[in-house]
C-alpha cells in the first residue's frame, strides 16, 4: 500500500501539459470524492448532468430531471 502512496505523491508533483475530463453521472459515488483531484496539477474539467431523462420500469413511467433546453 505505501508504494501506491507513492506513486500518488510522485504524480501530484508532476510538471504536465495536458488536461483530464471527466463526465460524473448523478448519484454517483463519485460525487463525493472529487475534491482529490485539486492535489494534481493537471487542467481538470468536469462535467455534470444538467439534464436526463430515464424510464423507471418499476413505476412504469418516466422521469425527468433538470432543465430544457440546455443553454
Amino acid at each position: 500500500m505505501s508504494s501506491l502512496r507513492e506513486l500518488h505523491a510522485l504524480c501530484r508533483q508532476m510538471d504536465t501539459d495536458y488536461k483530464i475530463a471527466f463526465t460524473i453521472f448523478d448519484d454517483s459515488t463519485l460525487n463525493g470524492h472529487l475534491d482529490v483531484l485539486k492535489q494534481y496539477k493537471m487542467d481538470v474539467e468536469i462535467c455534470l448532468s444538467c439534464y436526463h431523462r430515464y424510464g423507471n420500469v418499476w413505476g412504469q413511467r418516466t422521469v425527468e430531471r433538470g432543465s430544457w433546453p440546455i443553454r
